[in-house]
């Protein structure tokens, strides 16, 4: 256990902390400026050991990096069949490999980032334009009114809340030979992700990563 005991009084302008001789034991108050007080209370309660942390959450396979604070995560998800919906008309489509990177601040999802790619290869990983409506300049997804809120650190959950809110946009911009939303989810639902129509974004993954 790791005390500290300061004694403050109305006579004296500094504060005093109860200090110990470790070779004799003896215990006597030593005068100290306010900034070292403040210093000592900021490092008592920075130890690792001074309190009991929250037990650690398992993350999801999926997220492949993060910032130190997690104020970004980097998500990536493997071509699958979801459901998005579009007018009020659900889709079970092939979605294609997609990596995100989410921007996150006090458990709101700030704003998401994504690219489509053919093949990982790590940080050589070659990225492709997100393929699907909904998109702003600079591979942002427009959020909209969808949720943002981010419940036990379930990046992933927040995500595909993200992604299931129903798509505004009439057109896709970022795929080769569609522009129509409701025609370009029609194929998609009857064929594979064609692939061949991605349209590069000059990028690789170490292009948007630290190290």
């Amino acid at each position: 256990m790791k005390e500290m005991i300061i004694r403050i009084s109305d006579i004296n302008e500094e504060a005093e902390i109860l200090e110990v001789n470790k070779i004799s034991n003896q215990e006597y108050f030593l005068s100290a400026p306010l900034k070292e007080i403040v210093k000592k209370i900021n490092d008592y309660t920075t130890n690792p050991y001074a309190n009991n942390h929250a037990k650690p959450y398992l993350l999801h396979s999926s997220i492949i990096g993060a910032s130190d604070d997690f104020g970004s995560i980097l998500i990536n998800q493997p071509e699958h069949i979801r459901i998005v919906t579009y007018k009020d008309k659900a889709y079970k489509i092939h979605f294609p490999n997609a990596l995100y990177i989410m921007y996150q601040n006090a458990g709101t999802v700030d704003s998401i980032k994504a690219f489509a790619y053919k093949q990982f290869d790590g940080t050589n990983t070659k990225l492709y334009r997100y393929p699907m409506p909904n998109m702003l300049g600079n591979n942002m997804i427009c959020i909209g009114s969808a949720p943002r809120k981010i419940s036990d650190c379930d990046y992933i959950k927040a995500l595909e809340n993200i992604i299931f809110t129903q798509y505004t946009h009439n057109t896709v911009n970022d795929i080769k030979s569609f522009k129509n939303t409701v025609d370009y989810f029609a194929y998609l639902s009857a064929n594979e992700f064609p692939y061949h129509l991605l349209i590069t974004d000059n990028k690789t993954l170490k292009d948007i990563v630290n190290g």
